[in-house]
Formats: C-alpha cells, sequence, structure tokens
C-alpha cells in the first residue's frame, strides 16, 4: 500500500504491448526478508555453489567457473493497475518515512534500498565462500 492505504494491484514490466503483471514485489528492507536472504545465499545456494567450485578446483579447473549472477533485475517499480502509483513504501516506512515525514527524494532512498539488498546477497554468498570477482548481478533499467 501507499501510505494513504491504496493497495498495491502487482508489479509492472514494460515489456512490449501486453506487459506482464507480477505480484508485488517483497520488502527488501524487512526483518524477515534479510534474514531468510542471508540464509538462502550462504547456507543453501552459497553452499551449493561453493561445492562445485572445490570440485572444479581439485580438478584443476576453477577457471571453468566465470561468474556466479544474483538477482534478476533487481528493482522496486510500479503498480500495474496505476502506474502512476510507486512501490517501496514498506521499505521506506522501515526507514522511518510516513505520510508526514516523506523523503526528500523518494528515488534516491528506493535505489539506496535496492542498493542495500543486492549487496547483502552479494556480501552472504561471500560468506558462503564464493570469491567476490564472481558475484556479478543484473538490474532492471527503468527507462526514467
Amino acid at each position: 500500500m501507499d501510505w494513504s492505504g491504496t493497495p498495491s494491484k502487482g508489479m509492472l514490466l514494460g515489456w512490449g504491448s501486453q506487459p506482464p503483471k507480477l505480484a508485488p514485489p517483497m520488502c527488501f528492507n524487512s526483518k524477515p526478508i534479510i534474514s531468510e536472504v542471508q540464509r538462502l545465499a550462504r547456507d543453501v545456494i552459497g553452499q551449493a555453489i561453493k561445492q562445485g567450485v572445490d570440485r572444479l578446483t581439485s580438478l584443476g579447473k576453477p577457471e571453468f567457473l566465470s561468474a556466479v549472477i544474483m538477482g534478476w533485475e533487481t528493482s522496486i517499480g510500479r503498480d500495474y493497475d496505476n502506474i502512476k502509483l510507486p512501490l517501496g513504501y514498506c521499505a521506506l516506512t522501515n526507514l522511518g518515512f510516513s505520510k508526514g515525514k516523506a523523503p526528500k527524494d523518494v528515488d534516491i532512498e528506493l535505489e539506496s534500498v535496492v542498493h542495500d539488498f543486492i549487496q547483502l546477497w552479494a556480501k552472504s554468498l561471500v560468506d558462503a565462500g564464493i570469491r567476490k570477482e564472481k558475484i556479478i548481478w543484473h538490474l532492471a533499467y527503468s527507462g526514467s
């Protein structure tokens, strides 16, 4: 929802004449999401990748791992029923903002949330033993 209580219907992807509609994205900076990302990236996904890297190393072929791509066009987009309604109010609320105390620049604050979310994934993969030089990401371009 936004600060006025308007519920989001989901996220708009600006692909073609019939853009796909997705569920609203998770709140990137909520405590349960942060905890689960750390667990998955470090203890599940990261460990599986690390096992593969260790196997390649034992075979004398560590260079066969070119990169680990984390994220899939990570972004906080727009509502698909009302493209003027941005998403991300949960994240802004978690940062201490509200309708009466809005950020000076919403886009800068949401950009920071996305940055921190990507950094959380990357750090958690590094904590699993993946070399940071091998971690890359793919961001969404909003076109604005």
